[in-house]
């Protein structure tokens, strides 16, 4: 029996999981799945279905200029106010 296994789902590579015990541990390779890293799973379809579950999950994307950056990327306190 192998001891790791890839985890992807439709849209990306999740990471792996490698045997842990009885169960199998999850290593997140990709942003999206970091919230799932270092969980343990009793197979590795378990985490195959987790993984594709948190795939299908919708990101909600603040609004540009929400977090304080300027449409540029700088941060808006970095920027010197218009001289008007």
């Amino acid at each position: 029996m192998t001891d790791a296994y890839i985890i992807e789902t439709t849209m990306l590579t999740a990471g792996i999981v490698a045997a842990h015990g009885r169960g199998f541990r999850f290593y997140a390779s990709h942003p999206s799945m970091f919230v799932m890293d270092g969980q343990v799973f009793d197979s590795p379809k378990a985490a195959q279905n987790a993984a594709e579950k948190l795939a299908r999950t919708p990101v909600e994307k603040p609004a540009r200029g929400a977090e304080g950056v300027t449409r540029w990327g700088y941060p808006a306190n970095a920027v010197a106010p218009d001289a008007a």
